[in-house]
């Protein structure tokens, strides 16, 4: 599936799928990478677009993990399509309503009664890049974070996200912070 994923550029519908803003194949790689690693069961994604980075994500996810990924605009994703990951559509929660409904779904302890919300989760800050909203982004995701989840922010090249991030660590300061030097930068909180 990986190696699929890594082509998903050269075969997808250009005009099915606008591809400007998509994470890169090297992000996608690097949060399949991140959920391997720190044993991930649940990934909250702020920003879904056409959805490259939650199949990536999906993909790397134990049986019983689930990616759900908000967006309030509504645009083709990839996993409905036919291009051979159909089958990570079951892992894949969207819920086309502002970040900032997250507090609701996570009070219920389950999205609409299906997929439970399991520690430890990965929370993927990448919606709007402007300061105050991935500022609301980071406070929304704060009370719900334990020990060994992860926050990452993406897109560090850009003046919102990048203050934002340091901030984060001058507020968490017991937990460890790593940034990675892809296309667009990428910085990842480790919760202590």
């Amino acid at each position: 599936m990986i190696e699929l994923l890594k082509t998903f550029r050269a075969i997808v519908d250009p005009s099915k799928f606008a591809h400007k803003r998509w994470v890169t194949e090297e992000e996608g790689e690097l949060l399949y990478n991140l959920v391997k690693k720190y044993d991930i069961n649940t990934f909250i994604e702020s920003g879904t677009a056409n959805g490259f980075s939650a199949c990536y994500v999906a993909a790397a996810l134990p049986n019983d993990g689930f990616v759900f990924t908000f967006d309030p605009i509504d645009r083709p994703k990839l996993w409905d399509y036919s291009y051979g990951v159909e089958n990570l559509k079951s892992k894949i929660e969207y819920i086309q309503q502002e970040f900032n409904s997250l507090p609701n779904y996570m009070e219920w302890r389950s999205f609409e009664g299906k997929k439970q919300i399991v520690h430890p989760l990965a929370i993927f800050i990448d919606g709007d890049h402007g300061g105050s909203s991935v500022r609301e982004d980071w406070n929304i995701t704060r009370p719900y974070l334990r020990a060994k989840d992860i926050v990452i922010f993406h897109d560090l090249d850009m003046t919102g996200p990048r203050r934002v991030f340091g901030e984060a660590q001058q507020e968490s300061p017991n937990s460890k912070s790593y940034i990675v030097n892809t296309k667009r930068i990428t910085g990842i909180l480790e919760i202590a």
